[in-house]
């Protein structure tokens, strides 16, 4: 892995989620990637799992904004900072995320691992 190939993942990932596209997912995992959403909880295993989750969060938010840093890549990871911002559809409520991501990519530059750590801030949308 190199900061290009991490960055080209990244934006994907970011349009993925902003476009809510559960498709692009599998351009992003591997078939029997591991995907750990939280980090004392056992991951989503495999793509069809990894969809599915990605699936369900595509019906529940909205006007999905993320944003990056590239942290540190060698050879075999990458580490981001990020941030997102969304609207939950049924209680209307603005959350704001910020978080770590921990990528390992193969050679063809799918992700096998996944974690990412993120701590949540919610409030009622005023319209």
């Amino acid at each position: 892995m190199n900061r290009d190939t991490f960055k080209s993942w990244l934006d994907l990932y970011g349009t993925a989620w902003k476009t809510r596209d559960p498709k692009l997912i599998k351009k992003l995992f591997a078939d029997h990637a591991k995907y750990y959403e939280k980090p004392f909880e056992s991951p989503i295993s495999g793509i069809a799992s990894i969809t599915e989750y990605w699936s369900v969060i595509a019906q529940t938010q909205e006007n999905v904004h993320f944003d990056y840093d590239i942290l540190a890549v060698d050879k075999k990871q990458g580490m981001a900072h990020w941030s997102a911002s969304f609207v939950r559809k049924l209680t209307q409520t603005q959350v704001k995320l910020d978080g770590f991501f921990l990528v390992q990519l193969n050679s063809e530059n799918k992700c096998t691992i996944f974690k990412e750590w993120w701590h949540s801030q919610k409030r009622k949308q005023v319209d």
